[in-house]
This record gives C-alpha cells, sequence and structure tokens, in this order.
C-alpha cells in the first residue's frame, strides 16, 4: 500500500545528513525520517542485523584460523 506523503523543508545541513545516512544504509529519506522520529525502527533493525552479520563473520574466520 503506498504511503501518503508531505513536503518536507529542512536545512542544507540536515539534508547533507540524510543524504549521507542515504548513501551509507540504502534507506529512502522516508524510512530515515521516519526511523529518526521513532515512527519506525528500520535504522536500528538494520544496524543490529549488520552488527550480527559482521560477529558471524567474524566467528566464521576465527573458526576457519
Amino acid at each position: 500500500m503506498p504511503r501518503e506523503r508531505k513536503n518536507l523543508h529542512v536545512s542544507i545541513e540536515a539534508f547533507k545528513i540524510l543524504e549521507k545516512l542515504n548513501q551509507n544504509t540504502g534507506m529512502s529519506f522516508i524510512d530515515l525520517i521516519d526511523s529518526l522520529t521513532g515512527v519506525s525502527n528500520t535504522l536500528e533493525e538494520k544496524e543490529q542485523s549488520d552488527i550480527a552479520a559482521m560477529k558471524a563473520a567474524e566467528r566464521r574466520h576465527l573458526e576457519s584460523g
């Protein structure tokens, strides 16, 4: 189901931060704003998923070493 969209004005500094987060996480600006405002836990879930993947890779590396 498509989300309803609204226009939002942000400072250039805020836009640059959102743009960097977009590049680093691959999340859309809408998902980033939702996550940062507490509407969604997407960013936190992604970070936890990334951490779990890194720990698993480290474990595999240590076990194969």
